[in-house]
């Protein structure tokens, strides 16, 4: 029922969770892995590899061009951390629809990877870095 609300009020998320899960499909292809038996570990790999997309710059302290509009600036592009916490919040549910549940299992390895604490501390890390 969710989902078919969804349509109708926010066709423009259906669209975008529709094309990452088949971005999500493909990435996953290339380590022999799917929906089925993901792991925290490659949804992780995937996080990073979608981290390369984003438009936010990350200096360090000893950064010469600590400045953000400086083009000649060393350091990569990389998601937000609010982006990162979307992407994460909608593998979450493209894998829930996968009747992979919304809770990860540390001992069973069983459930949703995108509840899992691998997950939460790379956002975590990710916000401590941004900050």
């Amino acid at each position: 029922m969710i989902e078919l609300d969804m349509l109708v009020c926010c066709p423009k998320y259906v669209k975008q969770k529709s094309a990452l899960e088949k971005e999500l499909e493909n990435f996953l292809q290339l380590y022999n892995q799917d929906l089925e038996n993901v792991t925290p570990y490659f949804m992780r790999l995937f996080l990073i590899h979608k981290d390369s997309g984003g438009k936010t710059r990350v200096h360090t302290d000893s950064c010469s061009a600590n400045d953000p509009n400086t083009l000649n600036c060393p350091y990569p592009l990389r998601l937000a951390a609010g982006s990162v916490d979307s992407l994460i919040g909608k593998l979450r549910a493209i894998l829930r629809d996968s009747r992979k549940g919304s809770e990860w299992n540390e001992t069973l390895l069983t459930g949703n990877p995108m509840a899992s604490m691998c997950i939460k501390r790379h956002l975590k890390a990710v916000r401590i870095e941004q900050t």
